[in-house]
């Protein structure tokens, strides 16, 4: 069940509060794309809503890759002011340093927020049909164990509102990319409806995260028009998905 903070404007899982009682998240629908008059000013209303220093966020340049970096305290406040700031060509960033708000931006595509409380490891990861198929949620995984000594089965991790399989009609050169076993449906036109939270799910699955330690939020943002859509609207706006320790 998703619930709506009508004070923070941001959306919180409630079944994800045993998971992450130790640490923040949200999926905010606010835009901070730069490409919008109100990016900053959203921006900043995010940062005051969680009580942090704006300069204590961190944005990746995204480029639909498996690219996965490692970030400390000298990557604070980048991506804050511009985009040419921003982490260099990384669509997964993570830290076990305590204040650092990991932001992904996302228009249809699934974020990814990952979580070990144990050895006190959060990560961001921006998970397109391309990144999914590059393997970006794995590669993080595979970071977190190697790097940060984190066990499989103390990762726990939430996919934030994007694309549905009611909405995600693509193509079959797509959808035999993605995997054949994630196409739900077909449309009237007979194109592949492929589910691509369940993708990346079964990324965490092989990667050995347990079933009970995974959410799916299970919103569409093409559906619900609160969120930002590039498919429905080919907008420029952005959602943000943050998490911090």
């Amino acid at each position: 069940m998703v619930r709506r903070n009508t004070l923070l404007t941001h959306y919180l899982f409630p079944s994800m509060n045993q998971f992450f009682h130790n640490m923040k998240y949200f999926f905010s629908p606010e835009n901070v794309s730069f490409q919008a008059e109100d990016a900053f000013k959203n921006r900043q209303q995010i940062a005051d809503e969680l009580s942090i220093d704006i300069q204590r966020m961190v944005f990746p340049h995204q480029v639909h890759s498996a690219n996965v970096c490692c970030i400390g305290e000298e990557s604070a406040g980048c991506g804050v002011m511009d985009d040419d700031t921003s982490v260099h060509e990384s669509d997964g960033l993570l830290t076990d340093v305590k204040g650092l708000c990991l932001v992904i931006q996302t228009a249809d595509c699934i974020p990814v927020l990952l979580s070990d409380e144990v050895a006190g490891v959060v990560g961001a990861i921006h998970a397109g049909w391309r990144g999914t198929v590059a393997g970006v949620v794995r590669r993080a995984i595979e970071i977190m164990i190697k790097r940060y000594h984190c066990k499989p089965e103390n990762i726990h991790a939430i996919t934030g509102p994007g694309i549905g399989p009611c909405c995600f009609e693509t193509s079959e050169d797509i959808a035999n990319q993605i995997g054949r076993e994630f196409v739900r449906n077909y449309s009237n036109e007979g194109r592949p409806m492929v589910n691509l939270p369940l993708a990346n799910v079964s990324q965490m699955l092989a990667m050995g995260l347990k079933h009970a330690n995974i959410v799916v939020s299970g919103i569409c943002t093409c559906c619900d028009p609160i969120w930002p859509s590039y498919r429905r609207d080919k907008t420029n706006r952005r959602l943000a998905s943050a998490i911090m320790l």
